[in-house]
């Protein structure tokens, strides 16, 4: 048997594989674009997205994670203002 045997035919190639859509993942063209790059930029040009999900910030949450990080950025200007003795 042949160690370097194939299920296609030597000379043969593999036809190329349609690259994935947006569509595939449930998310639209333009955030799919955006996580591609991101992906390629953070892990290099070889690596896959596997999966995807969405997480959806209602306002109540989102007014709750605002004035959090204002708070937050308070105590870090009152902290930092603060010699050290």
């Amino acid at each position: 048997m042949n160690e370097h045997s194939s299920a296609t035919p030597q000379g043969a190639s593999l036809p190329p594989a349609s690259p994935p859509s947006g569509a595939e993942f449930g998310v639209s063209e333009q955030v799919f674009t955006v996580l591609v790059a991101t992906v390629a930029a953070l892990f290099g040009a070889r690596a896959r997205i596997a999966a995807t999900s969405s997480t959806t910030l209602h306002a109540p949450a989102l007014e709750t994670a605002l004035i959090q990080q204002w708070a937050m950025e308070g105590r870090r200007q009152i902290y930092f203002s603060h010699k050290v003795r």
